[in-house]
C-alpha cells in the first residue's frame, strides 16, 4: 500500500494486524476463566443461589471486553507515539470497530467455553483456532494480495471483517459516512 506521498505503510497495516491478533488471546483466557469455575466447582455454586446467570455471563463478558479495550488503547497509543505508526485521520472508525471486534470475540470465546471442558482443551484448541481464523482473517497480510476464495473465507471470522475495516480506514483513508 501506498500513500498519496508514495510512501509505504506496511506499519500502519502490521500493527493493526497484530493488534487484531493477539487481542483474541486475551479474551480467551478471561473468558476462559469459566473453565477455571466449573472445575473449582465454582460454577455450580453460583448456580444454586439466586443470581441470574445472565447477569453472570455478562459479568464474564464485560471483564473480557475491558480487558481486551486496555490492550488495544495500550497498543494503539503506544504504536502511534514510540513507532509514528499512522492509524487515519478518522480515529473514530478506528474505535468503533475495535468495539466492535471485541465485543463480536468476547461473545465467541463465552461461546466456545460453553464446549470446552478442561483447561488441557482450551489451552490446546486457543492457539490453532487463533492462528487459523487470524491467518485467514488477514491478520499477516493484506486481503488485497490473496485470491478471492481467500477473501470469500476471511468474511466468516471476525479478523476478516475488522482487518477489511481497518484496511479502508487507515490505509485506504477513507474514513466513516454518518448518515
Amino acid at each position: 500500500y501506498k500513500q498519496e506521498k508514495d510512501e509505504f505503510i506496511g506499519a500502519s497495516q502490521g500493527s493493526m494486524g497484530f493488534i487484531v491478533f493477539f487481542v483474541v488471546f486475551t479474551l480467551m483466557y478471561s473468558v476462559g476463566s469459566i473453565v477455571d469455575d466449573r472445575k473449582n466447582g465454582t460454577w455450580y455454586r453460583i448456580g444454586i443461589t439466586s443470581a441470574n446467570r445472565i447477569a453472570i455471563m455478562f459479568g464474564y463478558l464485560l471483564t473480557g471486553f475491558v480487558q481486551g479495550l486496555l490492550q488495544v488503547s495500550i497498543l494503539v497509543i503506544s504504536g502511534q507515539f514510540l513507532f509514528n505508526v499512522n492509524y487515519g485521520s478518522s480515529i473514530l472508525g478506528v474505535a468503533i470497530l475495535f468495539l466492535s471486534y471485541l465485543l463480536s470475540v468476547s461473545c465467541m470465546w463465552l461461546l466456545l467455553s460453553s464446549f470446552i471442558k478442561t483447561m488441557s482443551q482450551l489451552n490446546t484448541l486457543s492457539p490453532l483456532i487463533t492462528s487459523a481464523t487470524s491467518l485467514i482473517g488477514g491478520c499477516f497480510w493484506p486481503l488485497d494480495i490473496v485470491s478471492k476464495p481467500f477473501r470469500i473465507a476471511a468474511k466468516i471470522f471476525p479478523q476478516g471483517w475488522v482487518m477489511s475495516g481497518l484496511t479502508d480506514l487507515i490505509v485506504k483513508n477513507k474514513g466513516i459516512k454518518c448518515i
